[in-house]
């Protein structure tokens, strides 16, 4: 472990994950939308800002500190290359299709439970377990097909759907992060857009579906 420690602190790309985890703990725990009393003199900053600021506090960083910018557009980068691997999960009818919002997305952005992950098979259980952790439904049990998945790219990342089929329309999801995921809903099928023209008041992977 402490081989390993000392590796991630040399590895700018691991170390912006770190922080990454830090700036999320700080914003969920430290200044919620919803804290009682308020938080007054929490200040809501950035990815990049809190970034900036912890290469400022911590002296083991300092030897990169007029590389900022750079180090935050490699990171990015490298995230953006990194696979992303989704669930379309659909009612028994097959009508109907699970979508989720992220927490920060505009009001009529939805998509599909997705994970990002350079290990596949790790991912598979993740994504199928993760959003369910705390039921007894099992999505893996829905799984139609492990391995012909839908997959192309969007922009430079590759993102591959499983279809996950008979999940009752019943079952109370939730997710199991703080402002990862704003509201999960049913739609029908025949109301998503066809294409990026389609004016039906949702945007969703569309590009997956064609």
């Amino acid at each position: 472990m402490r081989v390993n420690g000392i590796f991630q602190k040399n590895d700018q790309i691991r170390v912006c994950f770190h922080i990454e985890l830090a700036h999320w703990f700080y914003l969920d725990i430290y200044c919620p939308d919803n804290a009682e009393p308020p938080a007054e003199n929490c200040k809501k900053v950035g990815f990049h800002q809190f970034v900036r600021q912890v290469f400022y506090k911590c002296d083991y960083l300092d030897k990169w500190r007029t590389s900022i910018d750079m180090i935050i557009d490699a990171f990015r980068q490298y995230k953006s290359s990194v696979p992303t691997y989704g669930v379309i999960m659909l009612d028994p009818t097959l009508n109907y299709v699970l979508l989720v919002q992220g927490y920060y997305a505009s009001t009529n952005s939805w998509g599909f439970r997705k994970e990002r992950s350079m290990k596949e098979n790790c991912q598979l259980n993740v994504l199928f377990v993760k959003p369910l952790k705390k039921s007894v439904l099992n999505s893996k049990e829905y799984l139609l097909d492990k391995v012909r998945p839908l997959q192309s790219f969007v922009g430079e990342t590759l993102v591959r759907l499983y279809i996950a089929t008979d999940v009752p329309m019943d079952f109370h999801f939730k997710p199991h992060l703080r402002k990862e995921i704003r509201k999960i809903s049913w739609f029908s099928v025949w109301d998503l857009p066809k294409s990026r023209n389609d004016d039906t008041g949702i945007i969703t992977t569309w590009t997956l579906l064609k």
